[in-house]
Protein backbone atom coordinates (compact mmCIF):
# COMPACT_ATOMS: atom_id res chain seq x y z
CA UNK A 1 0.00 0.00 0.00
CA UNK A 2 2.80 2.39 0.92
CA UNK A 3 4.62 1.62 -2.34
CA UNK A 4 1.50 2.41 -4.35
CA UNK A 5 1.13 5.73 -2.55
CA UNK A 6 4.78 6.59 -3.27
CA UNK A 7 4.35 5.71 -6.95
CA UNK A 8 1.19 7.82 -7.12
CA UNK A 9 2.94 10.78 -5.47
CA UNK A 10 5.94 10.46 -7.82
CA UNK A 11 3.68 10.35 -10.87
CA UNK A 12 1.85 13.45 -9.68
CA UNK A 13 5.10 15.31 -9.09
CA UNK A 14 6.50 14.18 -12.44
CA UNK A 15 3.32 15.27 -14.22
CA UNK A 16 3.56 18.68 -12.57
CA UNK A 17 7.18 19.05 -13.68
CA UNK A 18 6.24 18.04 -17.23
CA UNK A 19 3.32 20.46 -17.14
CA UNK A 20 5.57 23.30 -15.97
CA UNK A 21 8.18 22.47 -18.61
CA UNK A 22 5.51 22.31 -21.31
CA UNK A 23 4.06 25.67 -20.25
CA UNK A 24 7.52 27.21 -20.23
CA UNK A 25 8.28 26.00 -23.75
CA UNK A 26 4.84 27.04 -24.97
CA UNK A 27 5.35 30.55 -23.58
CA UNK A 28 8.67 30.77 -25.43
CA UNK A 29 7.04 29.57 -28.67
CA UNK A 30 4.23 32.13 -28.31
CA UNK A 31 6.73 34.91 -27.65
CA UNK A 32 8.78 33.85 -30.68
CA UNK A 33 5.67 33.79 -32.88
CA UNK A 34 4.71 37.28 -31.72
CA UNK A 35 8.21 38.55 -32.44
CA UNK A 36 8.13 37.03 -35.94
CA UNK A 37 4.72 38.61 -36.61
CA UNK A 38 5.96 42.04 -35.49
CA UNK A 39 9.12 41.74 -37.60
CA UNK A 40 7.09 40.60 -40.61
CA UNK A 41 4.74 43.58 -40.26
CA UNK A 42 7.70 45.97 -40.02
CA UNK A 43 9.35 44.43 -43.09
CA UNK A 44 6.07 44.66 -44.99
CA UNK A 45 5.76 48.31 -44.00
CA UNK A 46 9.32 48.95 -45.19
CA UNK A 47 8.63 47.24 -48.52
CA UNK A 48 5.44 49.24 -49.00
CA UNK A 49 7.33 52.47 -48.30
CA UNK A 50 10.14 51.48 -50.68
CA UNK A 51 7.52 51.16 -53.42
CA UNK A 52 5.69 54.36 -52.48
CA UNK A 53 8.77 56.60 -52.41
CA UNK A 54 9.84 56.10 -56.07
CA UNK A 55 6.20 56.51 -57.11
CA UNK A 56 6.08 59.78 -55.17
CA UNK A 57 9.31 61.03 -56.77
CA UNK A 58 8.12 60.37 -60.33
CA UNK A 59 4.71 61.76 -59.50
CA UNK A 60 6.33 65.09 -58.60
CA UNK A 61 9.26 65.03 -61.05
CA UNK A 62 8.53 63.02 -64.19
CA UNK A 63 12.07 63.17 -65.58
CA UNK A 64 13.89 62.62 -62.29
CA UNK A 65 16.60 59.98 -62.00
CA UNK A 66 17.05 58.01 -58.78
CA UNK A 67 20.80 57.82 -58.19
CA UNK A 68 21.11 56.25 -54.76
CA UNK A 69 19.54 54.97 -51.55
CA UNK A 70 21.14 56.07 -48.28
CA UNK A 71 20.40 56.12 -44.56
CA UNK A 72 20.89 59.24 -42.47
CA UNK A 73 21.99 59.26 -38.83
CA UNK A 74 18.38 58.82 -37.79
CA UNK A 75 18.51 55.50 -39.68
CA UNK A 76 15.85 56.69 -42.11
CA UNK A 77 16.14 55.38 -45.64
CA UNK A 78 16.28 58.15 -48.23
CA UNK A 79 15.99 57.90 -52.00
CA UNK A 80 18.43 60.32 -53.63
CA UNK A 81 17.43 61.67 -57.03
CA UNK A 82 18.58 64.34 -59.44
CA UNK A 83 16.62 66.60 -61.73
CA UNK A 84 18.05 68.55 -64.64
CA UNK A 85 16.17 71.52 -66.11
CA UNK A 86 18.32 73.23 -68.71
CA UNK A 87 21.41 74.44 -66.87
CA UNK A 88 19.83 73.94 -63.44
CA UNK A 89 20.78 70.78 -61.56
CA UNK A 90 18.94 69.69 -58.42
CA UNK A 91 19.85 66.97 -55.95
CA UNK A 92 16.94 65.99 -53.70
CA UNK A 93 16.04 63.28 -51.22
CA UNK A 94 12.67 61.72 -50.50
CA UNK A 95 11.78 59.57 -47.50
CA UNK A 96 9.03 58.86 -45.01
CA UNK A 97 9.79 62.09 -43.12
CA UNK A 98 10.44 64.05 -46.32
CA UNK A 99 7.32 63.53 -48.38
CA UNK A 100 6.13 67.06 -49.16
CA UNK A 101 7.59 68.76 -52.21
CA UNK A 102 8.90 71.69 -50.15
CA UNK A 103 10.15 69.53 -47.28
CA UNK A 104 12.81 67.48 -49.05
CA UNK A 105 16.52 67.90 -48.24
CA UNK A 106 18.04 69.40 -51.39
CA UNK A 107 20.83 71.26 -53.14
CA UNK A 108 20.03 73.66 -55.98
CA UNK A 109 22.79 74.51 -58.45
CA UNK A 110 23.31 76.23 -61.80
CA UNK A 111 25.88 75.52 -64.48
CA UNK A 112 27.54 78.80 -65.42
CA UNK A 113 28.99 79.26 -68.89
CA UNK A 114 32.54 80.21 -69.80
CA UNK A 115 31.42 83.79 -70.46
CA UNK A 116 30.25 84.22 -66.86
CA UNK A 117 32.39 86.29 -64.51
CA UNK A 118 32.93 83.19 -62.37
CA UNK A 119 33.90 81.10 -65.37
CA UNK A 120 32.54 77.70 -66.34
CA UNK A 121 31.48 75.95 -63.13
CA UNK A 122 28.62 74.51 -61.12
CA UNK A 123 27.38 77.21 -58.75
CA UNK A 124 25.53 76.29 -55.54
CA UNK A 125 22.43 78.45 -55.17
CA UNK A 126 20.90 76.87 -52.08
CA UNK A 127 21.39 74.02 -49.62
CA UNK A 128 18.46 72.89 -47.47
CA UNK A 129 19.05 70.00 -45.07
CA UNK A 130 15.60 70.35 -43.38
CA UNK A 131 16.88 68.68 -40.18
CA UNK A 132 20.31 69.51 -38.73
CA UNK A 133 23.01 67.11 -37.56
CA UNK A 134 21.61 63.90 -39.05
CA UNK A 135 23.69 63.78 -42.22
CA UNK A 136 21.17 64.91 -44.84
CA UNK A 137 23.42 67.61 -46.30
CA UNK A 138 26.41 65.27 -46.39
CA UNK A 139 24.46 62.70 -48.38
CA UNK A 140 23.24 65.32 -50.85
CA UNK A 141 26.72 66.85 -51.23
CA UNK A 142 28.30 63.48 -51.97
CA UNK A 143 25.92 62.95 -54.87
CA UNK A 144 26.25 66.54 -56.06
CA UNK A 145 30.02 66.12 -56.41
CA UNK A 146 29.53 62.86 -58.32
CA UNK A 147 27.04 64.58 -60.64
CA UNK A 148 29.38 67.53 -61.23
CA UNK A 149 32.15 65.10 -62.20
CA UNK A 150 29.80 63.36 -64.63
CA UNK A 151 28.86 66.67 -66.24
CA UNK A 152 32.52 67.59 -66.50
CA UNK A 153 32.61 71.02 -64.86
CA UNK A 154 36.10 71.95 -63.60
CA UNK A 155 34.91 73.13 -60.19
CA UNK A 156 31.96 73.72 -57.86
CA UNK A 157 31.61 77.15 -56.30
CA UNK A 158 29.27 78.83 -53.85
CA UNK A 159 28.88 81.75 -51.48
CA UNK A 160 28.51 82.03 -47.71
CA UNK A 161 25.89 84.67 -47.16
CA UNK A 162 25.95 87.23 -44.32
CA UNK A 163 22.54 85.80 -43.48
CA UNK A 164 24.31 82.60 -42.34
CA UNK A 165 27.16 84.24 -40.43
CA UNK A 166 25.96 82.71 -37.16
CA UNK A 167 26.65 79.28 -38.65
CA UNK A 168 29.97 80.01 -40.39
CA UNK A 169 31.97 77.65 -38.17
CA UNK A 170 29.62 74.76 -38.88
CA UNK A 171 29.49 75.57 -42.61
CA UNK A 172 33.27 75.87 -42.83
CA UNK A 173 33.66 72.44 -41.25
CA UNK A 174 31.03 70.98 -43.56
CA UNK A 175 32.58 72.23 -46.80
CA UNK A 176 36.15 71.45 -45.79
CA UNK A 177 35.06 67.89 -45.03
CA UNK A 178 34.38 67.51 -48.75
CA UNK A 179 37.60 69.18 -49.84
CA UNK A 180 36.27 72.67 -50.54
CA UNK A 181 38.52 75.66 -50.09
CA UNK A 182 36.70 78.11 -47.79
CA UNK A 183 37.55 81.82 -47.78
CA UNK A 184 36.12 84.72 -45.76
CA UNK A 185 36.37 88.48 -46.02
CA UNK A 186 38.32 90.39 -43.35
CA UNK A 187 35.24 91.00 -41.25
CA UNK A 188 34.18 87.36 -41.61
CA UNK A 189 30.72 88.49 -42.64
CA UNK A 190 30.69 86.69 -46.00
CA UNK A 191 32.69 84.06 -47.80
CA UNK A 192 33.12 81.73 -50.74
CA UNK A 193 33.60 77.99 -51.17
CA UNK A 194 35.30 76.26 -54.08
CA UNK A 195 36.05 72.64 -54.94
CA UNK A 196 38.44 71.84 -57.79
CA UNK A 197 37.36 68.68 -59.61
CA UNK A 198 40.29 68.25 -62.02
CA UNK A 199 37.99 67.60 -64.97
CA UNK A 200 39.89 68.14 -68.20
CA UNK A 201 37.08 67.56 -70.70
CA UNK A 202 33.74 69.22 -70.24
CA UNK A 203 30.50 69.80 -72.06
CA UNK A 204 28.15 72.43 -70.71
CA UNK A 205 25.16 70.78 -72.41
CA UNK A 206 25.93 67.23 -71.32
CA UNK A 207 22.83 65.63 -69.81
CA UNK A 208 23.14 63.67 -66.55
Amino acid sequence: MLKKMKRSIMKSLFKKELYDIHNGYQAQVNEYKKRIEVEAKLKLKDLEMQCKIPHRIFELYKNAEIIGIEKNKRNEELFVFKKRVGLNVYIKMCGESYWAINHMPRIYTRILGEGHSRGYCMFIDDVQNVDNNIGNSSIAMKYLIETAKEIGVPYIEGELSPFDRGHFDRLEHFYKKFGFKVSFNKERTAGTVKLELNNFKSNIYKEV
